[in-house]
């Protein structure tokens, strides 16, 4: 699966083609969303274990941002399954993009995080028939038709085309993300921040700093009349308390809905690029 990340940022057609120099083959394929009832499918197939509400979170804020790519590849060399698995793995990189491997696919096209990881890869024969079933929908059509109702073998390029005319090319990562928001706060909180807090803002911004780990902390010890300290029962969260947001996983914050609530309700809305990178590295930091 080329997942939703990979497709905004228009990446399919290089992911496929290092598929293709392994020696590997579109068989079969389906462009189109992913169901709740899919994500359910997968997680019980990965064995997600129960108290995984989180996970479930960030995956909506995935599936969120558009279809996903589901294809099921020939191997064109005769290779064992060993060795097809093993290629695939070595391919794809590890999960956490700070792991993988230069060569590796989420190394080299930039994987976000663990969510917006470019893609899914089954890891055995068995994972990729049971993977198949769900995704694609049937068993793989060995004869190279397409499984997108009204495709044709060889439509792979058109509709790709077509997905990507229709919706620029994402190129913000993790800390052009946050530092756009930092800056949006910053603009809200102007007149509370004192003359030394608004001239870091500026000298972060303009040498890229600020989505460092502890600029949002910076700017908030810079607040002439701070908020009160957090309280989640009290409603939504004050600007102070959004500005010093780390959305890196390293300690407890709020659900991520609910963060947007509060950006709301101090003016500062989020596009579904923008909430999809926040929402999936409040539980799984992101690679800076």
């Amino acid at each position: 699966m080329l997942t939703p990340d990979c497709l905004r940022r228009h990446l399919a057609r290089r992911v496929l083609g290092r598929f293709r120099d392994e020696g590997f083959e579109v068989a079969s394929w389906r462009l189109a969303p992913v169901s709740t009832a899919d994500i359910d499918a997968m997680s019980e197939a990965q064995n997600a274990g129960p108290g995984q509400v989180f996970r479930y979170r960030a995956l909506d804020a995935l599936f969120g941002l558009g279809p996903a790519l589901s294809l099921a590849l020939r191997d064109r060399r005769g290779r064992d399954a060993a060795e097809i698995y093993g290629t695939v793995k070595r391919l794809k990189g590890d999960a956490r993009p700070e792991r993988a491997a230069p060569g590796s696919l989420r190394h080299d096209l930039g994987a976000i995080n663990v969510v917006l990881s470019l893609l899914h890869a089954s890891d055995s024969p068995e994972a990729s028939a049971l993977e198949t079933a769900i995704l694609l929908g049937r068993p793989v059509d060995r004869s190279g038709g397409s499984l997108l109702p009204g495709g044709q073998p060889d439509g792979l390029d058109d509709a790709l085309d077509l997905l990507e005319r229709g919706e620029p090319r994402e190129l913000r990562l993790f800390p052009e993300v946050l530092a756009a928001v930092r800056a949006r706060l910053a603009v809200a909180l102007w007149p509370a921040l004192s003359p030394d807090g608004r001239r870091l803002a500026v000298r972060l911004a303009e040498k890229g700093q600020l989505a460092d780990p502890d600029a949002g902390e910076r700017l908030r010890a810079e607040l002439s009349t701070p908020g009160p300290a957090a309280d989640r029962s009290r409603g939504p969260a004050g600007l102070d308390e959004l500005l010093g947001l780390s959305f890196d996983g390293a300690r407890a914050a709020r659900a991520m809905p609910e963060i947007e609530t509060s950006l709301r309700a101090h003016g500062i809305r989020l596009d579904a690029w923008e909430y999809a990178v926040l929402a999936t590295s409040v539980y799984f930091p992101s690679r800076r």
